[in-house]
């Protein structure tokens, strides 16, 4: 789990990418989104009940995920391009799914879904970070 936090604020701390634009839209939808997915596994590893988690959810959660779903919109086009893979992995497996994996993560609270489900999410989420890290994050 520790290496799932270095690996997502790794991400924040390093905003050195190469200068395509599928990476820059990339990181448009990754900056703000995985801050969020980090409170909710902090909420999910601190086994935060469901009241705790839905009202984080409904509080500050749902608000910020549609302030960067409404300004990241892609077009059908956009979706399309083979150009912007990146950033169409980041639209749909961290922004998009961040909302499945909250959900995720309060089912688990009340006990109505079981680890895996939400470790499953996770890794999606997790494999999106790891290609943008791979294919934009400059090393020194």
């Amino acid at each position: 789990m520790r290496k799932v936090y270095l690996l997502l604020a790794g991400l924040l701390a390093s905003p050195a990418y190469s200068a395509t634009s599928d990476c820059e839209s990339a990181y448009s939808i990754l900056g703000p989104s995985v801050p969020l997915v980090i409170e909710a596994i902090k909420l999910h590893n601190a086994n935060a009940d469901y009241k705790t988690i839905a009202q984080w959810r409904s509080k500050t959660f749902n608000p910020q995920i549609e302030k960067i779903i409404d300004a990241n919109q892609l077009s059908p086009q956009d979706m399309m391009n083979p150009e912007l893979e990146i950033t169409r992995d980041a639209y749909n497996d961290v922004m998009m799914r961040a909302k499945i994996f909250v959900d995720q993560t309060y089912a688990y609270s009340k006990g109505t879904v079981d680890a895996t489900a939400v470790s499953e999410q996770r890794e999606i989420i997790n494999n999106v970070i790891q290609q943008y890290k791979v294919k934009c994050v400059k090393t020194s």
